[in-house]
């Protein structure tokens, strides 16, 4: 049983690793996108947007409205996103034989090319962050992050 003073005490410990958590998140994330982001564009010209969606677009057959509702981007957001790795000669848009009113996204040979380099260079950089931890604190740290997502 918790006393009411304990109570407070629990509330307070839990906000201050929340605070801690997020700090640690953002930070990890702020590192990915000042480090990795302008290697990714020099070596492929990908915003680092662009490469996650160039790999969800490698992994899974969703038309764009898919896409921007699982990645809580507007519609207009994915577009803009679209039409640059489709100039880039990355992917290419169709319209569905089954239904007209929807388009159909595919890598081209550049595409796959493309993201194979850059998961090269995604996988090198996270590496070069994972060091730090040995190997069982990177076996909890998957861990937990499986659990939470």
């Amino acid at each position: 049983m918790i006393a009411v003073g304990d109570s407070c005490i629990v509330q307070v410990f839990m906000e201050e690793k929340v605070e801690k958590f997020l700090k640690s998140f953002w930070g990890v994330r702020q590192h990915l996108f000042r480090h990795v982001t302008p290697l990714m564009e020099q070596a492929h010209g990908l915003e680092l947007s662009e490469y996650f969606l160039l790999k969800h677009i490698s992994e899974h057959n969703d038309t764009p409205s898919a896409i921007a509702e699982l990645l809580q981007i507007p519609p207009h957001g994915i577009s803009r996103k679209l039409d640059s790795l489709q100039r880039q000669g990355l992917i290419t848009r169709t319209l569905d034989p089954q239904d007209a009113r929807k388009r159909v996204l595919e890598m081209t040979e550049k595409g796959k090319a493309t993201l194979h380099d850059a998961q090269k260079l995604m996988n090198e950089e996270v590496s070069q962050m994972l060091m730090v931890l040995n190997t069982a604190e990177l076996e909890q740290l998957l861990s937990s992050l499986e659990k939470l997502a």
